[in-house]
């Protein structure tokens, strides 16, 4: 066995890039069996990069038409709208607060079926 090998005579037996397909390679850099193969993987490649392009530029549309909804609604000042928010939520609150009082009055009101009918409302309760 030759340990001596040639480097030329290690890179002449190659597999095409494109299809896979074994060839003698002309030259050290050569990666196609064919120019038709190297065609062909160029405009895939040239194909997705295009269209990864247009997602791209697909996506940065839809930011803008984003960012210009956001600042429609927004009118321009940030503090607008979060002393709008602010004024929401303290409504809000105070809506839950009214809530908590009339349901607490109700609790402390004695129901009907608590009280003897007879009964004055002190005796309720309490053992003959």
């Amino acid at each position: 066995m030759d340990l001596n090998v040639n480097s030329s005579e290690r890179n002449k037996d190659r597999a095409c890039e494109h299809c896979a397909a074994f060839f003698i390679a002309r030259r050290s850099d050569q990666r196609f069996c064919s120019d038709r193969c190297r065609l062909h993987h160029w405009r895939l490649q040239k194909s997705a990069t295009n269209a990864a392009a247009e997602e791209r530029s697909s996506i940065a549309s839809h930011t803008q038409t984003i960012r210009k909804i956001l600042l429609g609604l927004m009118d321009a000042s940030p503090r607008t709208v979060v002393a709008g928010q602010l004024r929401a939520a303290f409504a809000e609150l105070a809506k839950l607060d009214q809530a908590i009082l009339r349901l607490q009055r109700q609790n402390d009101v004695p129901e009907t079926s608590d009280l003897a009918a007879d009964a004055p409302p002190e005796d309720r309760g309490t053992p003959c």
